[in-house]
């Protein structure tokens, strides 16, 4: 029953009873509080708003000096956030320990470890508190030990500290270490480790809540969350960057929000790999690393293979991936064979598709031009020809930062060579340590210590060597191991004399890890390095196995030949490991089997994508189609090479709709030519079947002229041997090139047509494939009530179907249609649920169409400032995707939006709806605003 005026009383003799009292322990430990007060009614009517007071004023009351009492919302400090060590009570509860076993045993140490940005310096400061408490004397590692008087002495090393020890003294080390770090010898007994974990959500929210003194929005607060995953450091640079830039908002409810122009930015694309195993051994190359891309903006990383380039680069590459608002992306170009396919790898890093009529580098470079993005490019040399592209990126894209691995320099002007070196013995022995305890071995003792530095000195200090390696520890002692290795070395030694130094050892390594697998592992992976990307357990299956495959699979993932991914569940080998295997399958007698047999198996995989990509899974398709491109384009390559025409068309025939939907569209036209010129290796129906595709990929590229050509070869061939399902599809394909050519009754023929055949031979999705394009064209020349009718049987055969696509491109159609009827509520209902869907299947197509359709909805309903912004939401996804048929489009309709929207009402207000009215599109003349629709093919 206390009320407002005694609370604050209460509360001040609460805390001065807590500061008064000596709980027991030697020496005796004291104690200060500090309250914030919040009362009933007035700071609040629900315990949400009174524990937000509470909090601020408790934050308040800390900032004024411990041990006090506040119950007011006036601010008298000036410092930037809050002191309070969020989520760090499990710490310090065993700093607590550490300094208790430290006063009974005289010498230990106390590692402090967590990523970079945890929290290490604020965590050491509360660290000296607690041991001064204790009765330490605390000094800092870089200052002087002071000389012995009976009293204790903690030493506190920061990150990056070098703690200098007399030896024999009684002392204790606490010291601070990141997760990349090697470690510290500082030859003391190590007894505790605390490893700092980032905040957890709720914490993140009471720090933000606190630093900002008022409640942080949902927006807000999912934003911040995003950018940085929980890490103080990260977190406070974020809001002072916020502040800097005007981005905080404060709302009417005395809380605070984001500012929208800094959430209209793309989301940063942070996709790298995330490693299994902790970085080892590697603090000042990495550290070297990140200074030289502060300085310049082209790294590259230089080495033999093995030497650990690309582990390095992904840790350098997490580590300033946040300084870009755009974050790091990761092109891995072990699989490129020229400079084609590797433009082709970064703009499938960087989701971009083709734009029709456009090559493929000018789209990545106009999407670079306004990044603030680092690249990292793995196994350039794959690809050395092509250096000079990532100059002319480099010079197109002033915010691009480039970090490259090649075992060769580019030679590319403004170029930084960091030669990556092998491990020195400490980091090597920690790495071997590492890996044999994976492998259930013994960690390194004071015994087993020379012969393990003396087998890392004979793999020459390289990573993938000193892994190969222990992976076998738990077969042999120490010892065994060295003189088993270094006489597989020397008897390898006179076959590899073309080699370098290192990569002679590196090949040894492989070679006798290679030796010791028994016969079926070794006869898998051999197979297995026919795969490109990685596979799964269905392709290693295919190729071919002895004995148990799961088991013989975990085998070579344990030797550390073989790499899991643990997330998806797919296998891969380093480049450099899979470099060996493929030399032993060149002189292996069965190896044109296994090719032919990897060839057979996605040769199937294409085929059953056909349907897939046309029913209710083909968002799952399209996903599983991208992982396995790199196959499937080795298996293409082979049957051409082999003179399987049938097969590579049959290869073409199941990819050609993932190739339409953007994906290696121009590649996907390259393939589909080689086959067709190959005139005397088809029979006539296959050509007539593949010529059909050819003709899409043509008219979606805009090549019109070559789409009808292409088009008519395909209906004759068809209608010569009674293919009527193939006439149809080629009856569609010249309405599309047609239409995009202007000639619209030419086009109706051609779709009537189709929708005739379809019908006859009663297959639903040929028959909503020329209702949805008669939808289409109907409403280019103007006839909504054609355009309705066919709208609706479309949408009713996709919707049976489960066509997930072909009912977003329906729900479009029907939503231009409503809008031209002025029925914008039901407008609104189709253009949503298309929206919806196109999101689920990431089609940014669809998804900018359907934002546009909206916008005008929202224009004729007389909310212009919604307009405006969906309006311009679209044109921007346009211009990311390159859709430069929509985008001129999306330009003249957010330019009429913002002078609308500017443009002041009669009598100087703005009513919030007006009658909606009607759009009509003009007949027999170019899309207009609402017209443009994708196409079904």
């Amino acid at each position: 029953d206390t009320d407002r005026a005694a609370a604050l009383p209460l509360a001040l003799r609460l805390t001065e009873e807590v500061r008064g009292r000596q709980f027991p322990g030697t020496p005796p430990l004291t104690v200060s509080i500090s309250l914030g007060v919040a009362s009933y009614p007035e700071d609040g009517s629900d315990p949400r708003t009174l524990l937000s007071g509470a909090d601020r004023r408790n934050y308040l009351a800390k900032r004024r000096g411990r041990g006090g009492a506040v119950a007011d919302d006036v601010d008298t400090g000036g410092d930037t956030g809050p002191s309070r060590l969020w989520e760090r009570d499990g710490a310090l509860n065993a700093v607590h320990e550490f300094c208790t076993r430290l006063q009974a045993q005289g010498r230990g140490a106390l590692e402090v470890r967590g990523p970079a940005g945890v929290g290490h310096t604020r965590f050491l400061a509360e660290v000296r508190t607690v041991a001064a408490l204790r009765g330490f004397t605390v000094v800092s590692a870089t200052g002087p030990v002071p000389p012995p008087d009976g009293t204790p002495v903690l030493v506190v090393a920061d990150v990056g500290e070098t703690p200098h020890l007399p030896p024999d003294r009684a002392l204790g080390l606490v010291y601070a270490s990141r997760s990349t770090d090697c470690p510290v010898d500082h030859g003391l007994p190590l007894l505790d480790t605390v490893d700092l974990a980032p905040w957890s959500p709720a914490a993140l929210r009471i720090w933000l809540r606190a630093t900002l003194r008022g409640e942080p929005s949902r927006t807000l607060f999912t934003w911040l969350s995003g950018r940085c995953a929980g890490l103080p450091a990260r977190a406070e640079r974020e809001v002072e960057l916020l502040r800097e830039r005007g981005g905080l908002i404060a709302d009417d409810d005395g809380g605070w929000t984001i500012a929208p122009h800094l959430l209209e930015r793309a989301r940063p694309r942070r996709r790298l790999p995330v490693p299994m195993t902790a970085l080892v051994g590697r603090h000042e190359e990495h550290d070297r690393v990140v200074a030289l891309l502060r300085q310049g903006r082209l790294v590259t990383l230089v080495g033999p293979g093995g030497i650990g380039k690309t582990r390095l680069s992904l840790a350098v590459a997490t580590t300033l991936s946040q300084g870009y608002e755009d974050g790091a992306v990761f092109v891995p170009l072990a699989d490129v064979a020229d400079p084609d396919q590797m433009v082709a790898a970064i703009a499938r890093a960087l989701h971009l598709s083709e734009v029709p009529g456009q090559p493929l580098l000018d789209t990545v470079v106009e999407q670079l031009a306004e990044a603030s993005l680092l690249l990292v490019l793995d196994n350039l040399e794959q690809v050395l020809d092509a250096s000079s592209i990532v100059g002319e990126l480099l010079s197109a894209a002033p915010g691009v930062v480039a970090l490259a691995t090649s075992r060769e320099r580019l030679s590319v002007y403004g170029e930084q060579v960091y030669q990556v070196p092998p491990l020195p013995d400490a980091p090597a022995l920690a790495l071997f340590e590492q890996r044999a305890l994976a492998a259930g071995a013994a960690g390194v003792t004071a015994q087993t210590l020379p012969a393990i530095a003396r087998l890392c000195r004979l793999l020459d200090g390289l990573p993938l060597a000193i892994e190969l390696a222990a992976a076998t520890a738990d077969r042999w002692r120490p010892e065994d191991l060295v003189n088993h290795l270094a006489a597989h070395l020397a008897e390898l030694g006179g076959g590899a004399r073309d080699l370098p130094e290192r990569q002679r050892t590196l090949r040894g390594a492989i070679d006798w890890s290679f030796v010791l697998l028994d016969p079926p592992a070794q006869h898998l992976f051999i197979r297995l390095s026919v795969c490109h990307g990685g596979w799964d357990l269905d392709a290693a299956t295919s190729l071919g196995t002895q004995g148990d495959l799961s088991a013989t699979l975990a085998n070579l993932v344990a030797k550390n030949l073989v790499v899991l991914e643990r997330d998806s569940g797919r296998y891969r080998m380093l480049e450099t490991i899979r470099a060996y295997a493929l030399a032993k399958l060149a002189v292996d007698p069965s190896a044109d089997e296994v090719y032919a047999a990897h060839a057979r198996y996605f040769l199937d995989l294409a085929e059953r994508s056909a349907t897939g990509l046309t029913g209710p899974e083909q968002t799952a398709w399209a996903e599983r189609l991208e992982l396995e491109y790199q196959n499937l384009r080795a298996a293409m390559q082979w049957t051409l090479a082999h003179d399987a025409v049938e097969q590579a068309a049959r290869i073409c025939l199941g990819l050609w709709r993932y190739w339409r939907n953007g994906s290696h569209l121009r590649e996907g036209r390259e393939w589909l030519d080689a086959v067709l010129a190959t005139r005397d290796g088809l029979p006539a129906g296959l050509r007539a079947r593949v010529l059909h595709p050819a003709a899409i990929l043509a008219a979606t590229q805009d090549d019109h002229a070559a789409a009808a050509l292409l088009g008519k070869e395909s209906l004759a061939l068809a209608e010569s041997v009674g293919d009527r399902a193939t006439a149809a599809h080629a009856r569609n394909a010249l309405g599309v090139a047609a239409t995009g050519a202007g000639e619209y009754a030419e086009a109706t023929e051609h779709f009537r047509a189709s929708l005739s055949l379809w019908r006859e031979l009663e297959q639903p999705h040929g028959t909503a494939m020329a209702l949805g394009n008669l939808t289409k064209l109907a409403l280019r020349m103007g006839d909504i009530a054609a355009a309705n009718g066919y709208a609706d049987q479309c949408l009713a055969l996709e919707r049976a179907a489960g066509n997930t696509r072909g009912i977003l491109l329906g729900l479009e159609c029907l939503g231009q249609i409503r809008l031209a009827e002025g029925d914008v509520p039901g407008a609104r209902a189709a253009l949503e649920e298309s929206l919806g869907l196109s999101r689920t299947l990431g089609d940014a197509f669809g998804e900018a169409m359907a934002l546009h359709q909206l916008g005008l909805a929202a224009e004729l309903d007389g909310d212009r400032r919604t307009a405006l912004r969906l309006l311009v939401t679209a044109l921007r996804g346009r211009y990311e995707v390159g859709d430069r048929e929509d985008l001129a489009v999306s330009s003249c309709a957010s330019g009429t939006g913002y002078r609308l929207h500017r443009t002041p009402r009669p009598g100087g207000h703005r009513p919030s709806r007006r009658p909606a009215r009607r759009w009509t599109p003009r007949p027999s003349a170019p899309p207009g605003p609402a017209a443009a629709t994708p196409r079904w093919n």
